[in-house]
């Protein structure tokens, strides 16, 4: 019985985009994980095919929104009419221009920003056909997969990943890191290669635990 793989790092999608990510300067390091969280979400999204979820930062960004429209309209109306007959309205606007604000910060600190990536995977891409059939129904369709990222610039920056997985009882963790100059060169260019073998091995030992009986 065999496991699912990533493509060859040359036939996948990353190989054919990351080329066009633009170099890091040197010692940079919040452009230097920038870059790296990007470049994972492509591998996961474009060659491993999950599902991202959305949804924590979809609902953030609506807020986000609804505020500045509730404070621009308020100003706009209270500029217009004159702030006597409406301060009644723009006290309320501001009210809930707080509010809304508040829940997007919430939900930016405590929700979406715990996890880099929250998505969803077919057990057959994951695991394979073999191992996904010999386990599937009493599982699920579906793998759960959260993605969590650590950067310690104190060690001269070591990038960490960890990725869990649940598929209905089964658990499953992988967890990797590597210093900067695994993923980049002196010159601050991605050595992209290096980050799909890496992703490639994590999803591999996710896999293997998950088909393990």
């Amino acid at each position: 019985m065999t496991t699912a793989t990533l493509p060859p790092y040359a036939d996948s999608a990353f190989a054919k985009n990351h080329s066009r990510s633009a170099r890091v300067a040197k010692y940079a390091y919040s452009d230097y994980r920038h870059t790296l969280e990007d470049s994972l979400r492509d591998i996961l999204d474009s060659d491993a095919h999950v599902s991202s979820s959305y949804g924590w930062t979809n609902l953030r960004l609506a807020l986000g929104y609804l505020s500045a429209v509730i404070g621009f309209g308020a100003a706009a109306y209270s500029h217009k009419v004159g702030f006597a007959e409406t301060k009644s309205i723009v006290a309320v606007a501001c009210v809930a221009y707080f509010v809304l604000s508040g829940l997007a910060t919430l939900i930016s600190t405590r929700f979406e920003g715990r996890h880099l990536v929250v998505a969803t995977a077919d057990p057959v891409t994951l695991l394979g056909t073999d191992r996904a059939t010999d386990v599937k129904s009493k599982n699920g369709d579906k793998i759960q997969l959260t993605v969590t990222t650590d950067a310690r610039e104190a060690t001269g920056f070591e990038w960490e990943v960890l990725v869990e997985a649940t598929w209905g009882q089964r658990r499953a963790t992988a967890k990797g890191s590597h210093s900067i100059g695994r993923y980049f060169t002196e010159s601050g260019a991605l050595v992209g290669e290096h980050l799909y073998a890496d992703v490639s091995g994590l999803l591999e030992l996710l896999a293997k635990q998950l088909a393990s009986e």
